[in-house]
């Protein structure tokens, strides 16, 4: 079992359920030691709004009966941009299409068209482009709580 009170085994989890409920380009900031308000910042995106949520869900399904202490969570209604806050880690999950105002449904977001995308709008990988990245995906335990992960989910059903 992964354990949840080392907030990089946090960071590495939520990225890792990002990822399998079809997060893209996840990210994951290391400002321990660095920062007074939070250790790991996880950024990722998703097509939907419909994703948006099922990540956000997700991730808050994994630390739901451990130890971790949910501050907020904001956003979960509109979809567009989440954010999950935890206190030693913090999770932003955006939505990467704005809808057509003709009514024809969600569309790719254009990307010369910065406002239509939170994620490129706020820019928060840029914010922290002097720290280091956690470059999870190699490491060992990555793939052992990508097993615990997969293995609890085929469990629930």
């Amino acid at each position: 079992m992964t354990d949840f009170s080392d907030t990089r085994q946090m960071a590495i989890t939520a990225a890792v359920v990002a990822e399998e409920k079809k997060g893209k380009d996840v990210v994951i900031i290391d400002f321990s030691g660095k920062s007074v308000l939070y250790d790991y910042v996880i950024i990722t995106s998703a097509m939907s709004k419909t994703e948006t949520r099922a990540i956000a869900n997700a991730i808050d399904m994994q630390f739901k009966n451990v130890e971790t202490h949910r501050r907020v969570i904001q956003g979960l209604d509109s979809g567009f941009w989440i954010l999950l806050d935890y206190g030693s880690i913090v999770i932003h999950v955006f939505a990467e299409q704005d809808r057509d105002f003709a009514g024809r449904g969600l569309r790719p977001v254009n990307r010369d068209r910065v406002d239509a995308n939170y994620r490129l709008f706020y820019d928060l990988e840029e914010l922290g482009k002097d720290v280091p990245r956690l470059e999870y995906a190699e490491l060992g335990e990555t793939k052992k709580i990508r097993e615990e992960y997969l293995n609890r989910s085929a469990e629930i059903g």
